[in-house]
């Protein structure tokens, strides 16, 4: 089994959830989104290590709540600042990952419904392939629409994908990406549309429609009542 690091991304505005408190820090169940997010991977083998990237604000408080536990998995949790961007965060959190890294996962901290099961799958592929991520084909009528609400035409869905997270990748695969973004200075708005820039392959593993990106009040809903 390949060692496996994580990086949970904890770092965004939360802007269209409204509210004073940011999205990972919702709770469901009585525990905040982020800690959900985390324990779906500490019984998940190969994972050597968990690197959290959040807000500068959150940073110590974040550190605070989490300090001492999990210390039965044997698992390093750190949690690091993030930057602007999601991708500077990732980048943030590729720069603490161990000498020991050889899969790199990097997870949405507002998806804390994802399985052991899909994150072993991406694990196994992106160890075969170099990289893989989770997708779920788009099963709705997709339009495109003009800048006033007028329909210009309905697009083919039958290759269309939607992305989803865990995305995994061999360590080196990524920091090649994220170095050829730092020196072209492109903005991706996730790590396989990265990865993809240098040519290289990425597989698909299907994921499933009920590993929701927890984005606004509508999904806090459906998200609480999938987690009974």
């Amino acid at each position: 089994m390949s060692n496996v690091s994580v990086i949970l991304t904890a770092a965004g505005l939360g802007v269209r959830m409204g509210g004073n408190v940011k999205k990972p820090y919702l709770c469901i169940k009585g525990k905040p989104i982020l800690q959900h997010s985390l324990e779906k991977f500490l019984d998940v083998k190969g994972v050597r290590e968990i690197v959290m990237v959040v807000g500068a604000n959150e940073l110590e408080d974040v550190r605070d709540k989490l300090r001492g536990k999990y210390t039965e998995y044997g698992i390093w949790v750190k949690t690091v600042p993030g930057g602007r961007r999601r991708q500077d965060s990732v980048y943030e959190g590729l720069k603490h990952l161990g000498p020991q890294t050889e899969i790199v996962l990097v997870h949405d901290a507002v998806r804390p419904i994802v399985t052991a099961e899909m994150i072993e799958a991406v694990i196994n592929r992106a160890s075969a392939s170099g990289a893989a991520i989770l997708a779920v084909p788009v099963n709705a009528t997709v339009k495109e629409v003009e800048g006033k609400g007028r329909i210009i035409r309905t697009v083919d869905r039958e290759r269309l994908w939607m992305a989803q997270t865990p995305q995994g990748f061999k360590k080196d695969v990524l920091l090649r990406a994220y170095y050829a973004l730092l020196d072209e200075d492109v903005e991706v708005t996730d790590d396989a549309q990265a990865v993809e820039r240098l040519g290289h392959p990425v597989e698909v593993v299907p994921g499933s429609h009920t590993n929701i990106k927890i984005t606004t009040p509508d999904d806090l809903v459906l998200a609480e009542a999938l987690m009974r």
